[in-house]
């Protein structure tokens, strides 16, 4: 095993902590950014809307594939050097997308794009856990933030640079151009971080979870099926529950996304002092008051108070579930990062169908319900999150 790293000096720290928070606003920018055009491209390949989502399945295939392979890349070249090369690729991936003629090449671009999003993902959050470890600091929640900050940029960007009547590829490679000026100054500021590179390790392309972050794991997927649900579902339950006018329906997506941001940035602070367990416990009584409000009494002022209590309910859990992947005893950081995100991310990108199915059978109102239970198992389960350091070699 590798020698413990010494603490790093307070310039490094900041430095490194800068060009760590770079690439999250950048991975967030440009999927914002292609999510932005997603109408153009339906219109451009004349696809209808069951062709649009198996289409948009190319992502979430190109995320999960990949992230079982994440930290045997990590294992062999370093999560800094993933990290250097994914940041660059990542924009570049995006550029292939307005040279797509058919539905079948435009899926395959995705796919691509989807490996690179998430092998960035899990390579920046091992950045940010080995510079947790370095620092002794509690700052991964505001790594997640930054990701806030970049996807709402990006929405932004895009929809200013449609109003202004860029074409599809003006718009990507002004977003690209952006990413990069970001990313290359900070790329030789990002850490060697200890551990990652152990024999087993190297020696495994394909990782499945380790057995010591299965239930880090299970906290995660709770709290992904909450954000995936909120993400996708807050709107229809205005408009089919609260039965809101069609310009608030967009209101309980903004009060929900305006308090996560919130909580991740405040949430480095409140961890470091309550600790994660106690904070992930908080969080989940707090999501679990806001479901129960919004089932309970489904109007406009209950409604947008139990969202905005929903998103500070989960801000900080997935960041910290990956900061004690990334500090768990007896695991390699990169393979607890990539198991946590796996179960994460199968959360987040299949709990909204479900969700749909289970709304046609026993109305919204009972799907939220179901998510409810949710955050009350997080509730049960946070006790996962209590901090074993790993002991020097």
């Amino acid at each position: 095993m590798q020698a413990t790293l010494k603490p790093i000096a307070v310039q490094d720290f900041w430095r490194s902590r800068a060009a760590i928070a770079g690439l999250f606003f950048v991975n967030g920018m440009m999927f914002a950014l292609w999510a932005s055009r997603i109408p153009q491209v339906q219109l451009r390949l004349a696809l209808n809307d069951q062709a649009l989502g198996i289409i948009l399945l190319g992502i979430s295939a190109g995320v999960l594939t990949a992230l079982p392979l994440a930290s045997g890349f990590i294992g062999r070249f370093s999560s800094r050097r993933v990290a250097m090369l994914t940041a660059l690729l990542y924009p570049a991936m995006l550029l292939i997308v307005p040279f797509t003629q058919t539905a079948l090449t435009l899926w395959i671009a995705l796919f691509g794009f989807g490996m690179v999003m998430s092998t960035m993902d899990v390579a920046m959050n091992a950045q940010g856990a080995g510079l947790e470890r370095q620092s002794g600091r509690q700052i991964m929640s505001s790594f997640h933030g930054m990701w806030s900050i970049g996807f709402l940029s990006g929405g932004f960007l895009g929809s200013r640079m449609i109003a202004w009547d860029f074409s599809l590829l003006q718009s990507i490679l002004v977003g690209a151009v952006i990413a990069w000026i970001i990313v290359i100054p900070s790329l030789l500021a990002l850490i060697a971080v200890d551990g990652e590179q152990d024999q087993a390790n190297r020696s495994a392309p394909f990782s499945l979870p380790p057995r010591g972050i299965w239930m880090l794991g299970v906290v995660a997927f709770c709290s992904a099926v909450g954000e995936g649900a909120m993400a996708d579902w807050t709107g229809v339950y205005m408009r089919d529950i609260v039965q809101a006018p069609p310009a608030q329906w967009s209101y309980g997506l903004i009060a929900y996304s305006a308090l996560m941001s919130i909580g991740r940035f405040l949430g480095d602070w409140v961890a470091s002092r309550l600790g994660a367990v106690n904070v992930v416990r908080a969080g989940g009584v707090l999501a679990s008051a806001g479901l129960l409000l919004a089932i309970v009494l489904p109007t406009l002022v209950p409604v947008l108070i139990g969202f905005a209590l929903v998103g500070i309910g989960v801000a900080t859990v997935i960041p910290l579930a990956f900061s004690a992947a990334g500090n768990r005893a007896g695991v390699n950081p990169s393979q607890g990062i990539a198991g946590v995100a796996t179960l994460a991310y199968s959360a987040f990108l299949a709990g909204p169908p479900l969700l749909g199915f289970v709304a046609e059978a026993i109305t919204l109102r009972g799907a939220f319900g179901l998510v409810l239970v949710l955050m009350l198992a997080m509730i049960a389960f946070a006790g996962a999150l209590a901090p074993l350091q790993k002991t020097a070699a």
